[in-house]
């Protein structure tokens, strides 16, 4: 072999190994995004509330119906035929569990899974009985239309010698369901998928939670509390759910929106009680300019926003109520967002923030691709705001002082929303400081929300109305 035909085969040997090595790369890089994606699965709870809202969603659940039927026939597990009331309790639990299967997918190509304890009485105030619900899962399994992982108890028996076993506490976890290919085919077959179907609202929208734990990142919210049922809480339940069936009744566009719940914060009926949208992709969590494109039955919607509406129910409490009708954060001279996101973090620790949180830097360069601390030193904006609203230097008096002003903002649009309901039949939507309506309705519905806020907290709220053109006189729907 001579010099030149060596140097070439070493050449071509280093070319070979060299694409080996890119090909093999890209397989590693496949392999890695792979299990990247199963790691990060989308799971939601199985609340068993979705709803067929398309005749195409109903005939699918007919023929998983049947299918069940002829299976119970053909294994002899059922001789007769189901009596009425037995056979719309079967397609009812079809419906929302396939319903559920199907909505969790909804806008994603990664692993979908729904999560909920199978235990008797877990279903004690669930829309579908244990019973029934068993029977649906085992049907759907041997139609091989849904995967079942089952959970595993908190307490497991361990061994540590021969022959001793003693319980020991661990991570529980819930089962696991999702669907096969065989349900999204045939799903597919009908035209169908997570689209067609809509949670109702929730049957029992009132939470309790206690107090919440850690600051900054590391904050948990606090732990749902059972709570005795008493007038009391029959009359805010009451409440939430006239809004929530009456709402349904109009044609939201543009956004979604899935019933309310309400919200009390550290163990009392007077902490928070904000309403807050179901579901994580509701209107609530829109940006401003987006929700206005929205329509209520084809109208066009305005939303009537209380400016600095925590600013002004603190300095009520403290008997030193705000002067003039401007904006109040221009007398500080800082920027209104940078002032707002300084009053939500200053509210949020009860006392003057120095320092931004993370978790708000992170977001703001998520919303706006800036860094906050360079837009704007906490410690200034402090000292600004400080020289601007003495009372401030109070915060620290006042534990959790948070939850108090949420609770008289909530009180007062949930006031507004029930008026507006109950006296004109006119629809809104909580925004926790505002409302949104259809927009012939804005003049009288800012009348509404001053009278409510001036009840509730004693002074006159300062309100804005977007678009500004929407301030006509009310008209009906």
């Amino acid at each position: 072999m001579t010099e030149a035909q060596h140097t070439k085969n070493t050449e071509d040997s280093s070319a070979t190994a060299h694409a080996l090595q890119a090909a093999m790369t890209k397989v590693h890089s496949r392999i890695i995004g792979l299990i990247t994606a199963w790691s990060q699965t989308k799971e939601r709870y199985a609340d068993l509330r979705s709803r067929a809202r398309t005749p195409e969603a109903r005939r699918l659940i007919t023929r998983i119906r049947d299918d069940i039927e002829e299976l119970e026939r053909k294994l002899g597990s059922r001789v007769r035929k189901r009596r009425e009331k037995s056979g719309e309790k079967l397609v009812d639990a079809i419906e929302r569990f396939v319903g559920d299967l199907l909505r969790v997918r909804a806008g994603t190509t990664t692993p979908a899974r729904m999560f909920r304890s199978t235990g008797k009485t877990s279903f004690e105030r669930d829309p579908v009985k244990y019973d029934m619900f068993i029977k649906v899962l085992e049907g759907l399994k041997a139609l091989e239309l849904v995967s079942h992982l089952k959970g595993q108890t908190r307490y497991r028996k361990a061994s540590f010698e021969p022959n001793v076993f003693i319980s020991v506490a661990l991570n529980g976890r819930a089962a696991r369901f999702w669907a096969t290919n065989k349900l999204l085919r045939l799903a597919k077959h009908y035209g169908v998928d997570g689209s067609n179907f809509a949670p109702e609202p929730p049957k029992y929208p009132l939470v309790l939670r206690g107090y919440g734990t850690g600051r900054g990142r590391n904050r948990e919210r606090g732990p749902k509390i059972k709570f005795e049922r008493t007038p009391k809480t029959e009359r805010l339940e009451a409440d939430v759910r006239e809004l929530n069936e009456f709402v349904a009744r109009f044609e939201l566009a543009g956004g979604r929106h899935d019933g309310y719940t309400r919200v009390f914060n550290n163990g009392s009926w007077k902490a928070g009680g904000r309403l807050y949208g179901d579901g994580q992709h509701n209107y609530q969590q829109m940006l401003d300019t987006e929700r206005q494109k929205m329509t209520i039955n084809g109208e066009p919607v305005a939303e009537i926003d209380i400016k600095a509406s925590h600013l002004t129910i603190y300095h009520a409490r403290l008997g030193e109520p705000l002067k003039g009708s401007s904006d109040p954060y221009v007398l500080a001279g800082v920027d209104r967002p940078i002032a707002k996101l300084w009053m939500l973090a200053s509210f949020g620790n009860s006392k003057p923030a120095t320092r931004w949180p993370p978790e708000m830097i992170e977001n703001f360069k998520k919303d706006t691709g800036k860094d906050l601390g360079r837009e704007a030193k906490a410690r200034d904006v402090a000292r600004k705001m400080l020289a601007a609203f003495p009372a401030l230097k109070k915060l620290e008096d006042h534990s959790d002082i948070w939850a108090d002003l949420q609770f008289l903002e909530a009180e007062a649009v949930i006031g507004t929303m029930l008026s507006l309901m109950r006296h004109f039949r006119v629809p809104s939507l909580s925004m926790h400081d505002g409302i949104i309506l259809p927009r012939s309705w804005a003049r009288q519905g800012k009348t509404v929300l001053a009278r409510e806020y001036r009840r509730v907290v004693g002074v006159e709220p300062m309100l804005t109305t977007e678009p500004k053109e929407a301030e006509v006189e009310a008209t009906d729907l």
